[in-house]
């Protein structure tokens, strides 16, 4: 196998595996190689670390999840006690350290019922104490990092922004099929089959469900999740732009169609945090990345801006919608 096809196999990987009985030969037609070379390649990047996993990647409030990023002002010197708690919690998907006096950034999530901001409170106690803001998204103007072997870009080409979801109305199985398919898929020619017969279902029925879930949008795709650090992105840095009305449009506009951007949201401001507008950029490097949101935002005649590096990375996982775990906590 040619390193293109390697690189050809990973890329389509991350757009997402159809959802047929035999993805990987489905996928392995698209890329002009065997059935079997699909899944040894996968397996490989599994076994080097470049691959997390492979599954299905949902919308948590399509499924009824609150959801947000949240930041806190914790001291260095009670950084990572804080982070540690924080980590602990199942509804916590990502935890860094950045380099502002709001030092730690985390997303939650938490299923129906449960009050996120009564929830982010309890947690900030746990971690200490320390001053709370959170920030859920307002507006998604682009979502869906894709780490691009191929051409070496670190997301998808900017596209319609992503509809608003609506939450979509679950039936016992269905959940059972949200719990098989967040699993990461055996690499063996039929995946579904095996997932499905952890949960009591069968083949047919866990693709007839995950269909309805991808077409109501509570299903994104099922793909395989990188590592990027391993990929060749090792530089990631948030950037937070103080933009209002029209400003902001033209400016979310402009970071979209960047390459670099993965993830660009309207979010909330506060009298200490004045940034409305949130870009996560990818590049080879932190300097990298600084170079490109820099040159951004000369382009836009350099309205003011935060560039946040990440100092340390506590926790990248993905939340397990619906698991006894996460609904007991």
């Amino acid at each position: 196998m040619t390193p293109f096809s390697r690189a050809r196999i990973l890329t389509l990987a991350q757009e997402g595996l159809p959802l047929c009985p035999r993805p990987f030969a489905a996928l392995a037609a698209r890329a002009g190689v065997s059935e079997d070379t699909v899944i040894e390649t996968l397996q490989t990047a599994r076994r080097e670390g470049l691959i997390r996993e492979v599954s299905g990647i949902f919308d948590g409030r399509a499924l009824g999840y609150s959801t947000a990023l949240a930041a806190m002002a914790v001291p260095q010197e009670a950084l990572d006690g804080a982070a540690a708690a924080v980590s602990a919690h199942p509804g916590v998907s990502h935890n860094y350290a950045r380099d502002h006096t709001y030092s730690l950034w985390f997303t939650l999530a938490v299923p129906p019922g449960v009050p996120l901001q009564e929830e982010a409170e309890r947690l900030a106690g746990q971690a200490g104490g320390w001053r709370l803001r959170l920030f859920p998204a307002l507006r998604t103007f682009k979502l869906g990092v894709r780490f691009d072997p191929e051409e070496g870009s670190a997301a998808a080409d900017a596209g319609q922004p992503p509809p608003v979801p609506r939450q979509v109305a679950l039936e016992e199985r269905d959940i059972l099929c949200i719990r098989a398919l967040q699993r990461d898929l055996p690499p063996v020619s039929r995946p579904f089959r095996e997932a499905a017969d952890v949960f009591g279902l069968n083949e047919r029925e866990l693709l007839e469900r995950a269909s309805r879930l991808s077409d109501a949008g509570a299903l994104r795709r099922v793909a395989a999740v990188l590592q990027h650090r391993r990929a060749g992105f090792a530089g990631n840095i948030m950037s937070a732009w103080n933009v209002r009305g029209a400003r902001l449009e033209e400016t979310a506009a402009f970071l979209s169609s960047l390459r670099c951007i993965s993830h660009c949201y309207e979010r909330p401001d506060y009298e200490d945090w004045p940034y409305r507008l949130f870009a996560m950029a990818h590049a080879a490097s932190d300097e990298e990345c600084e170079r490109r949101l820099r040159e951004a935002a000369a382009s836009l005649g350099n309205p003011p801006v935060a560039l946040l590096r990440t100092l340390r990375e506590y926790k990248k996982s993905r939340v397990r919608f619906f698991e006894p775990e996460s609904l007991s906590h």
